[in-house]
């Protein structure tokens, strides 16, 4: 029985003594003399007839309605003290029950173990089994599905395994899916945009464009990107910092900067902000992974797509929780912050950390799978530190339910589940992938120009170019070499005797006189031998093709 408190009643017994009975007035309620030294339960009990539910008492000086039959809400006391004054019965039909106290949860901070499932998909899957297991199998161009078992064996799974680790109370899912949409389509297409109109800022020759200020940024943001490509692993590194790292963290941020000036957080405890954070990084990942990293993209390697939907995908997301742990510590700054340019400069301090991991990431990943992999345990590192620091007596918002799934997470046996998928998504993804020798052919026929596209499975030339058979016993065909990635002259003696003073002369067309010859003497019958970049030719389609032998006419062909 809850007893709630509200002011005590002195009922005007002159008043009730005015009041003539009525058979339709019900009978006014008894008043109960309580001996205060029985226990409560006794004293309720004792009387005949019992007390009925909707009696009133006065306890200790507060008046409440007995109850029976109805589970307390708290042990009661095993002696109840009563007032020492007259009572009166007050209506509770229309009472409305006062709400429950709401409770602030004191939020652990995770310990690194919890880090577990994490650390196995992208360390282990990730770059161990893309790096070392994929025996250098390749995707076709179309390949559709092992990109979509890798995508679920690695994106689901790694939020889980964060969610696993930081343990929030809750995680509102329209946000979530909100904030994750939002990074993967429009923060992508705002990166895009700024990258092409820096690029045109970086090339292009504007007498006095640059002069303006915002032209000046994007002169140097275009510079950056362009720094990428430079020899200099200096210079790489600075492109990568300034250009790569710095603008991609930047976006990444975007949602989680527009909750904090629409002041949307103020029902997110950290650890649901954190991981938003990672939701956005992983909306982020999967975006360039579909856009720029994918086998229809031109990233046909098994272990180069095991490693993006494994690795690279959860890292984005790793390097934002980082940076949102930074943002969260500034979220004042940001919200009272005076125009574009000062929230600007809170968002390069709260992302200029991760973005120097960042480019460091991507600079020494041209140096192999174990720099990479090194790198990759160092953004770990960043995350358990910066997860500590900012989630000390962390508290989780009153007035809001947790979410069921995400405690389910907590428990290490869905985690288990939830890995072992992962490994069978990522072992059936491996086993669709194909041998160079069987895949490259259709490669091959997707990169290469339409004109080009027959030359991969070889083109053999039967005819003169007035249309006779040649006269000269030659088999003569062209072929696209996978290894030297050029159009190679295939030629084979079909005669019973040997062929002597062979000569082909090669123009780029009819008017091109002398042309380039090439000598290749004698021929035996059933040899074979190539004409390729090494003897000073390398054909393409159109080009005239003149063959001479001793006794045989000239004969001259066209590469269709």
């Amino acid at each position: 029985m809850t007893l709630t408190p509200r002011p005590p009643i002195t009922p005007d017994e002159e008043f009730f003594e005015r009041i003539e009975p009525s058979p339709s007035m019900p009978a006014p309620p008894a008043i109960i003399q309580l001996d205060p030294s029985a226990p409560a339960a006794e004293l309720f009990a004792s009387y005949d007839p019992p007390v009925a539910p909707d009696t009133v008492v006065a306890v200790a000086g507060v008046s409440a309605p007995v109850a029976f039959g109805i589970e307390e809400s708290a042990p009661r006391p095993a002696s109840v003290r009563l007032a020492q004054r007259p009572l009166m019965k007050v209506s509770t039909a229309n009472a409305k029950p006062k709400k429950p106290a709401e409770v602030a949860y004191l939020l652990e901070t995770p310990p690194w173990s919890g880090l577990w499932p994490l650390a196995l998909l992208t360390l282990v899957f990730g770059w161990i089994g893309g790096g070392f297991l994929a025996f250098e199998r390749l995707y076709a161009p179309d390949s559709v599905l092992p990109a979509l078992l890798l995508a679920l064996g690695g994106a689901p799974v790694a939020l889980a395994a964060f969610v696993h680790y930081l343990r929030p109370q809750r995680i509102p899912l329209g946000t979530a899916i909100g904030v994750a949409l939002f990074t993967a389509v429009i923060g992508i297409v705002l990166l895009l945009l700024l990258q092409t109109v820096a690029d045109v800022a970086a090339h292009a020759r504007v007498r006095g464009g640059r002069g303006s200020f915002i032209w000046a940024i994007l002169f140097a943001i275009g510079s950056a990107y362009d720094a990428i490509h430079s020899d200099q692993m200096v210079i790489r590194w600075l492109g990568f910092v300034f250009g790569v790292g710095l603008f991609e963290e930047a976006t990444k941020l975007l949602p989680l900067v527009a909750l904090i000036i629409w002041r949307s957080d103020r029902h997110l405890s950290v650890h649901s902000f954190l991981c938003l954070g990672f939701i956005s990084g992983l909306g982020f990942g999967i975006g360039e992974a579909i856009y720029g990293y994918a086998p229809w993209n031109g990233v046909y390697g098994v272990g180069d797509n095991i490693i993006r939907w494994y690795s690279a995908v959860p890292s984005h997301a790793i390097y934002t929780t980082v940076c949102a742990a930074f943002l969260w510590r500034q979220a004042d700054h940001l919200e009272h912050a005076d125009g574009f340019w000062e929230r600007a400069l809170v968002i390069a301090l709260a992302v200029g950390l991760m973005a120097v991991v960042h480019g460091t990431y991507n600079t020494v990943c041209s140096l192999g799978v174990v720099a990479a992999l090194l790198m990759e345990v160092v953004s770990f590192v960043m995350l358990i530190w910066a997860v500590r620091w900012i989630t000390v007596d962390a508290t989780e918002p009153p007035g809001h339910p947790p979410s069921t799934w995400v405690l389910a997470l907590a428990h290490p046996s869905p985690m288990r589940v939830a890995i072992a998928a992962s490994a069978l998504l990522l072992l059936v993804a491996m086993g669709l992938g194909g041998s160079r020798e069987a895949v490259l052919p259709a490669i091959l026929r997707s990169e290469l120009p339409s004109v080009m596209r027959p030359y991969v499975d070889g083109v053999t030339i039967e005819r003169a170019a007035d249309g006779a058979a040649l006269g000269i016993p030659l088999t003569v065909a062209f072929r696209f070499n996978q290894e030297r990635l050029e159009l190679v002259g295939h030629f084979t003696n079909r005669a019973p005797q040997t062929l002597r003073g062979l000569v082909v002369t090669c123009r780029e067309n009819a008017e091109d006189q002398p042309g380039t010859v090439i000598e290749l003497g004698e021929l035996a019958a059933g040899a074979a031998v190539e004409i390729d970049d090494d003897r000073g030719w390398t054909f393409a389609p159109g080009e005239h093709v003149t063959l001479q032998a001793e006794g045989f006419a000239a004969q001259t062909m066209i590469l269709p």
